[in-house]
């Protein structure tokens, strides 16, 4: 019938509820009004949840409290029910506001089953710092984040968490003197190397133990340069290897050649801690206008072999122990004390239009061995740094796991 496959203009208004400008109508249907005002259920696949295409920032702008379940409400009183935790959710929202941070995005993510359970992010009205930048946006560089997918590379050419690596040292950036010659005095491990995010080490290494197209290669099945199937429309991360010894090397240490969503980001660190097993992340975990029909967890594709995950989520547990990580894990709340944490950060600025973005990440997984949630965050400054992605993610991680359980339903 006719009034099947359009939403009543009522329900069009979720869309565009606290919204600043119109959002576009989704693409994907779950229920239409019947000319007696009984909305009647699409029916192809009855057992399976049928979920509808999300605009972007409307869940984070839109989503409500009910009961303790976070919620978006349709006029008509009807919901969709989600994935986050409400009390946590708006203790993140609280944190990202103390920070002043012109942009800012956490992300946590179950890494067995894909359910998101926090999707907060703060941008300053007015601070072109914050222009393009969202959750599914794929506009800060990846930095060394991409380290984990050279991690992973290497691991797959045969090398190890105590594979030795000669290098000098190149903090703001790689030239042909750091990754040519034969005079390198600084040595580490693989493990140290990827904790203390050593440039000249992945820089050197891709050259001597990866071949042209492999960062490409494990690159893409960790979704750069592909859309993540998620409940709304996800831009996807940039990759582009390069050409020449150079450019090699600079991707491989995060310089150059990939983006990242905060999205992505949670997802990569998802696939470490669930063995290599990427989860289709979701939002919508059930609709009140299709009782008894709750989301099934999908799984997308292993990105890595168990072994291999394995060991680049022992390297990372180091980055917080040793590495980059260690000064803002140091001082942490009770919940988090003598818990084991596995991360990554990553810290690169970028110029454009004459503004300075001051980017830093953190992407990881708690606890370390058996983890039950991971987390991604973007941090943006300008010219004034408020706060980092790692010193956010320490108390995100605290207000996770301090939560209390929301109600069974």
């Amino acid at each position: 019938m006719a009034a099947v496959g359009a939403l009543s203009l009522a329900a069009i208004a979720l869309w565009f509820w606290r919204s600043g400008t119109p959002e576009p109508i989704p693409s994907t249907l779950i229920a239409a009004p019947l000319p007696g005002g009984v909305a009647e259920v699409a029916p192809p696949q009855p057992s399976v949840l049928r979920v509808p295409a999300l605009p972007s920032s409307t869940v984070e702008r839109a989503w409500r409290d009910v009961d303790g379940e976070a919620v978006l409400l349709r006029p008509d009183g009807s919901h969709l029910g989600l994935t986050l935790h409400a009390g946590v959710q708006l203790k993140l929202e609280q944190l990202l506001d103390r920070t002043r941070v012109p942009y800012a995005a956490i992300v946590l993510v179950e890494p067995s089953t894909g359910a998101v359970r926090a999707f907060v992010e703060r941008a300053e009205s007015g601070d072109p710092v914050a222009d393009g930048a969202h959750l599914v946006a794929a506009v800060a560089p990846a930095a060394s984040i991409f380290k984990i997918v050279s991690a992973a590379a290497l691991v797959e050419a045969g090398a190890t968490a105590d594979t030795r690596l000669c290098f000098r040292r190149a903090p703001r950036g790689l030239t042909s003197r750091h990754i040519h010659g034969t005079r390198f005095g600084l040595c580490e491990s693989l493990a140290t190397a990827l904790a203390r995010s050593r440039n000249g080490a992945f820089g050197r290494a891709s050259l001597n133990r990866l071949a042209a197209g492999d960062l490409d290669r494990v690159g893409r099945r960790f979704f750069f340069g592909e859309e993540i199937p998620f409940d709304m429309v996800i831009e996807a991360s940039a990759i582009d290897e390069g050409e020449g010894d150079l450019d090699r090397a600079r991707t491989a240490a995060g310089f150059r050649g990939t983006t990242l969503s905060p999205l992505h980001g949670a997802v990569i660190a998802a696939a470490i801690a669930n063995s290599g097993q990427v989860m289709r992340p979701y939002l919508v975990a059930r609709d009140s206008l299709q009782p008894g029909l709750r989301r099934e967890h999908e799984v997308l594709r292993q990105v890595v072999a168990p072994e291999v995950a394995a060991q680049v989520g022992a390297m990372m547990v180091e980055t917080v122990r040793i590495g980059t990580g260690r000064k803002r894990f140091a001082r942490r709340r009770a919940v988090l004390k003598g818990m084991s944490i596995a991360g990554k950060t990553g810290t690169l600025n970028s110029h454009h239009d004459g503004v300075l973005r001051q980017n830093t990440w953190f992407v990881g997984f708690a606890p370390a061995v058996n983890p039950t949630i991971a987390i991604s965050v973007l941090a943006v400054n300008g010219q004034q740094s408020r706060a980092i992605a790692a010193g956010i993610a320490r108390d995100a991680l605290a207000t996770w796991f301090e939560r209390p359980e929301p109600p069974a339903r």
